[in-house]
């Protein structure tokens, strides 16, 4: 299977993941109303107050991540990153530790984007054929949706965030 097609797995995986939270309502935007009507009881600010946690979780383990996950590669096809640049978070693949800090690409970029370890807020590891370690946003944010929207999150993810042996 190649990289590409893999990449393309796994964008379809996190957009899975960003749909449900979507549609409650969540965008990062400012304010606290939301959008879904069976979900009035969710706001913006309840999604944001779980996502600082999990974006220090996603830094303190992300050593392990990367040991892990490159086990001595210079990229890891089953890894991604997510980041913040100004308002916006991404989602890097192909990340390769350079010698200043790291670089990836976005799905369907050609031009590598650099970054550091203080732009990390997420990573991601999905080996071929299992469910998604890391992603604490997601996990943060299966405490307050409601059970239904939790549950399509659930069906993407490991039970444990790191994989075993990391």
């Amino acid at each position: 299977m190649t990289t590409k097609f893999r990449a393309r797995l796994w964008a379809a995986a996190l957009l899975a993941i960003a749909g449900a939270s979507a549609n409650t309502g969540y965008s990062g935007a400012s304010g606290t109303a939301v959008a879904a009507s069976a979900d009035a009881h969710i706001t913006r600010a309840s999604l944001r107050a779980v996502l600082p946690d999990a974006s220090l979780r996603a830094q303190e383990t992300f050593d392990r991540f990367l040991a892990g996950a490159m086990l001595g590669r210079k990229t890891s096809p089953d890894a991604a990153v997510r980041i913040r640049q100004g308002d916006a978070a991404l989602w890097l693949f192909g990340v390769s530790a350079t010698e200043t800090g790291f670089t990836g690409h976005a799905a369907g970029a050609s031009e590598a984007i650099a970054f550091n370890r203080a732009d990390i807020v997420d990573w991601s590891y999905a080996p071929m054929g299992g469910r998604m370690h890391g992603n604490f946003a997601a996990r943060a944010m299966m405490d307050v949706l409601p059970d239904h929207r939790a549950a399509l999150i659930a069906t993407t993810l490991s039970l444990d965030p790191m994989p075993k042996g990391w």
